[in-house]
């Protein structure tokens, strides 16, 4: 890979490899239990102008089973441990339960534990070149992230086509991974640990299919919000991506489509946890032929400027036009 930045600096320049292997087998297979197990390893390496010369090597073992309790109630439950020179050994357990209330209503809940290893880029960015000012920097002391997190929720498939999704989640992360101005007088982004993150939020979503003389018409709407604190960290520090997420989204689309032809419009509208906000429309239209497909889309329709993080510009409208050729 190649990441040119600026005209006037060389560009960083990354050979990565990874070899991995996994195997899975049934440990236990019953008309109401499930139980599969397995083990999987890999090495992984880098070699860049810009990040320096690094491997690393890791393996764990897993086991799932799925148990259906009882005709209405299914259990889901997994473990996995990881051995990784990132963060020793841990442990990642998973459990998720699911109840038909009705043929038309299901109640849900999930949680579990997860721990993500710092990558290359976190741990050695910008340390084998020199870079300008404000550029950031990788820390090859970081820990890993260690997160919980649960959600609970419930699926309605009303008459009329109608399908309702609703869902309220929380995580919380230790030693959360960001790029940091850790005072004023700082100059450069270093990666580094936060101290303890908590995310709540919530999801909803309904779908409405209808079918009309000559084809069907699919509407959906979706609405998600979270809330993010970052705890005890220093109101003078700086970071770059805690803070990235959308604080409320909320997502429209409509389709039509027939035998040979669909046409459609999806709307968005993003606001930051960091500040800002944004209205998006795309649309898209396809057409068949016998084997010839056709297609075309329109991105940012309204010719909306707009950026999710550093007031990087994302692209104004443009197009893209599509031909399939098969049965």
């Amino acid at each position: 890979d190649t990441y040119w930045f600026f005209p006037s600096l060389a560009p960083n320049e990354h050979i990565s490899r990874l070899g991995q292997v996994q195997v899975t087998g049934p440990l236990l297979t019953r008309a109401r239990v499930q139980v599969v197990a397995g083990g999987s390893a890999h090495v992984r390496n880098i070699t860049s102008n810009n990040l320096g010369e690094h491997d690393d090597a890791g393996a764990g073992v897993f086991t799932s089973t799925r148990w259906q309790a009882t005709d209405a109630l299914t259990v889901n439950a997994s473990l996995r441990v990881d051995v990784d020179p990132a963060f020793g050994t841990e442990p990642t357990p998973q459990l998720g339960l699911a109840y038909l209330v009705s043929p038309s209503w299901i109640v849900r809940a999930s949680g579990g534990r997860s721990v993500r290893a710092p990558n290359y880029v976190e741990r050695y960015f910008n340390t084998e070149l020199a870079r300008p000012r404000g550029r950031d920097l990788g820390n090859p002391d970081l820990r890993a992230e260690r997160a919980w997190s649960a959600e609970a929720g419930t699926d309605l498939y009303l008459p009329g086509g109608l399908d309702v999704h609703a869902t309220v989640f929380g995580r919380r992360t230790n030693d959360l991974i960001d790029f940091a101005l850790l005072t004023p007088a700082d100059t450069v982004f270093r990666a580094q640990n936060l101290l303890e993150v908590d995310t709540q939020g919530f999801e909803l979503e309904a779908a409405l299919r209808r079918p009309l003389a000559s084809g069907a018409l699919l509407l959906t709407a979706s609405l998600s919000g979270l809330d993010a604190d970052l705890g005890a960290v220093d109101e003078q520090v700086t970071y770059k991506y805690a803070l990235s997420n959308a604080r409320r989204l909320w997502q429209a689309s409509a389709t039509y489509t027939d035998e040979r032809a669909s046409v459609g419009l999806k709307a968005l509208r993003k606001e930051l946890l960091a500040g800002g906000s944004y209205f998006i429309v795309d649309a898209r239209t396809s057409l068949s032929l016998g084997r010839l497909g056709f297609s075309f889309e329109i991105r940012n329709l309204l010719d909306r400027a707009h950026s999710d993080v550093f007031d990087a510009p994302l692209p104004r409208r443009w197009w893209i036009a599509g031909v399939r050729i098969g049965r």
